[in-house]
C-alpha cells in the first residue's frame, strides 16, 4: 500500500529479518519537457522586447533621413543578435548531498542523460528534483520552475520499491526484486501548470545493521544456492509455492 506523500506499507510474503540502514542509488536525469509556464513567460519576455524595439524603430523613421533610419535598423539588429534564450538545469538532492546538471536551452525536450550516485542513511530515501531557469546570460538570479520527488524503500524480502506522485495526484510505483535493476519513470512537476522530468534509477547497494550488504546482481536465492553447494546439500523444493 502506497501513500505517495508519506510512506509505503509493504507486506512481503518472505521476511529475511534484515534491517537496512542505508543505501546507494544511481540517479540519471534523462530529460525535461512541457514546461508550459516557462514557455508563456518566455513568450511575454520576447514580445515585450520586440515591441520596444519596434517602437524605437518607428520613432527613428518618423524623425528624419534615410541615414538615421539605417542607423536605427543597425542597432535593432545588434540587439536581436545579442539576445539569448533562457537556460535551464535540474538539481537533485538526497539528504545533505546536492548535484545539478549542465545548462540546456532551446526546444523541448531538454536532454541531459547525466548520472549521479545519491546516498541515504535509512531503509527509506527520498530524491528531490528541482528545475531552475537562468533568465539572462549575465543574471545571477535563478527562477524556480517546479519540483518533484521520488522515494525509495527496502522491503523485507530483499526487493526495493520506488514511488512518486503521478499525474492528477495518482501514484507511480515500481518494484524491483534485487539491486542492479533499472527503472525509468516520468514524474510531473508539482505546483505548476505542467512540466515533466524523466528519471532512471538503479539501486546499487543496500547496507544492513549486521555489517553485510546487498549489491548489484545479488539475489538471496543465488547466495542460498552457493551456501548449499559448499555444504554438499541440495536445495529443497516446496510443493506449494514455485516462482
Amino acid at each position: 500500500m502506497v501513500e505517495p506523500r508519506r510512506r509505503c506499507f509493504s507486506l512481503p510474503a518472505v521476511d529475511l529479518k534484515k534491517k537496512a540502514v542505508g543505501g546507494i542509488s544511481s540517479v540519471t536525469i534523462v530529460s525535461a519537457r512541457d514546461l508550459a509556464k516557462l514557455d508563456h513567460r518566455e513568450s511575454r519576455y520576447y514580445s515585450n522586447e520586440n515591441l520596444a524595439n519596434a517602437d524605437a524603430s518607428g520613432r527613428a523613421n518618423s524623425n528624419g533621413s534615410s541615414g538615421s533610419s539605417g542607423s536605427s535598423h543597425g542597432s535593432h539588429g545588434s540587439s536581436g543578435s545579442g539576445h539569448r534564450k533562457p537556460e535551464r538545469f535540474v538539481e537533485k538532492q538526497c539528504e545533505d548531498l546536492t548535484r545539478k546538471t549542465g545548462m540546456q536551452s532551446g526546444a523541448y525536450p531538454h536532454v541531459w542523460n547525466e548520472t549521479y550516485d545519491m546516498v541515504f542513511h535509512d531503509n527509506v530515501g527520498t530524491v528531490h528534483v528541482n528545475v531552475y531557469e537562468k533568465p539572462r546570460q549575465n543574471s545571477v538570479k535563478y527562477d524556480f520552475l517546479g519540483s518533484s520527488e521520488i522515494k525509495v524503500k527496502y522491503v523485507d524480502d530483499d526487493s526495493t520499491i520506488f514511488w512518486a506522485v503521478g499525474p492528477q495526484q495518482s501514484v507511480l510505483a515500481s518494484r524491483v526484486e534485487h539491486c542492479g535493476k533499472e527503472i525509468e519513470v516520468k514524474i510531473p512537476l508539482e505546483g505548476v501548470f505542467s512540466g515533466e522530468v524523466t528519471l532512471k534509477l538503479v539501486l546499487k547497494e543496500w547496507h544492513f545493521s549486521d555489517g553485510s550488504k546487498a549489491v548489484a546482481n545479488y539475489t538471496p536465492s543465488n547466495v542460498i544456492h552457493m551456501q548449499q553447494s559448499a555444504l554438499g546439500t541440495q536445495p529443497s523444493i516446496s510443493p506449494y509455492v514455485q516462482w
